[in-house]
């Protein structure tokens, strides 16, 4: 890649709202009160059929169908001073020089200034380069928010701050209770995947990496993609998912994006040891696996089924999460472990990174 300095993860913070039963948030989504009795059978099975562990909502549960923030600390713009001001602090204010965010959904109405000038604001941030917002990228806009800040981190003595997050719960205005709408599964099937949560990364140049004595994962480079599709989006400010995203989107993934950007760094997919893939659900990770896709091993995608079962699909975070659950572990065994980071999602918008520990 061009640019004069490698790049370094550094620092990852999350950030989880509270942990719901799944079955009690779709079921006063879709309560009797304001569906049929049927309906509301139907939604309550459906999540239980998912068997995913939590539901993590910024919601006041139980005012559903009404979208109401349980708490204050909860609003993005706090989710992002948080992080900002907790990975700063890390290599203080004065070497963070630049900080890019990503998300889809919000509960952030307020739009000017943009979320990522409140952000910088509240965390009294001085930066070298305006800040970027990449809104609407799917669940591929985190990676997008990381190619931004490993540039900037290339090409200067600096650090960046990466923010991504969604709050998927705000897609859940104006609910479809009739089954004879047309749109009434892709809704309830949106309704039963996604949750809300936030990540933030600190990345550093080759000149603060002596900071660390312990390995940290080198970012080594990216792909992007974009190929036009439809399967995945909003309609009437509905969040919607269709049938048919799991034939579609992981050969598409496969084909454009990860085989392509395998052959180019030259590398073998059997030896990238961590895999981060997008959890779109487990049909769709289960694509992966199959050779005339992918060709991934059961264990190449054990961590994006376990995240999925246990929170659901973040959606421009997803991926990140996982990511997140190699970067927790020990480090001193990692050295010259190799990484791949996969996201996808409306657009249909798609991503790669690839690193590896030094």
């Amino acid at each position: 890649m061009s640019g004069k300095h490698k790049v370094y993860l550094a620092a990852i913070e999350t950030i989880l709202p509270k942990l719901h039963d799944p079955a009690k948030v779709i079921g006063k989504l879709y309560s009797e009160e304001v569906c049929s009795r049927k309906v509301h059978k139907l939604a309550v099975k459906s999540q239980k059929a998912l068997d995913i562990q939590y539901r993590p909502s910024v919601l006041d549960v139980d005012k559903l169908p009404k979208l109401r923030l349980a708490r204050k600390k909860d609003h993005p713009k706090q989710w992002g001073t948080k992080i900002a001001t907790s990975l700063s602090n890390v290599v203080g204010l004065e070497r963070v020089g630049f900080l890019s965010l990503a998300y889809n959904s919000s509960f952030n109405v307020n739009t000017l200034p943009n979320l990522a000038s409140r952000i910088v604001l509240g965390a009294k941030l001085r930066l070298d380069q305006i800040p970027i917002e990449w809104t609407n990228y799917g669940c591929a806009g985190g990676l997008y928010a990381l190619k931004s800040a490993y540039d900037f981190c290339a090409e200067t003595e600096k650090a960046a701050i990466v923010f991504v997050f969604d709050q998927c719960s705000a897609a859940y205005a104006d609910p479809i209770y009739d089954p004879d709408e047309k749109h009434f599964k892709s809704f309830l099937r949106s309704a039963l995947l996604f949750g809300d949560g936030a990540i933030g990364f600190l990345l550093i140049p080759e000149s603060l990496r002596d900071v660390y004595e312990y390995p940290l994962m080198e970012i080594k480079d990216f792909e992007r993609v974009f190929h036009p599709g439809s399967h995945v989006g909003m309609v009437n400010g509905r969040f919607l998912t269709k049938e048919g995203v799991k034939e579609i989107m992981p050969k598409l993934v496969s084909r454009r994006l990860v085989r392509p950007f395998i052959e180019r760094l030259q590398v073998d997919k059997d030896d990238i040891a961590e895999w981060s893939i997008h959890q779109g659900g487990p049909a769709v990770l289960n694509e992966f696996s199959k050779k005339g896709v992918l060709g991934l091993a059961d264990g190449q995608l054990d961590r994006s089924h376990e995240l999925f079962q246990q929170y659901g699909n973040f959606s421009a975070p997803s991926c990140l999460f996982v990511l997140n659950s190699y970067f927790s572990e020990e480090k001193l065994s990692k050295r010259g472990t190799q990484g791949m980071v996969v996201g996808f999602g409306a657009g249909y918008y798609l991503g790669a990174m690839y690193y590896q520990w030094g």
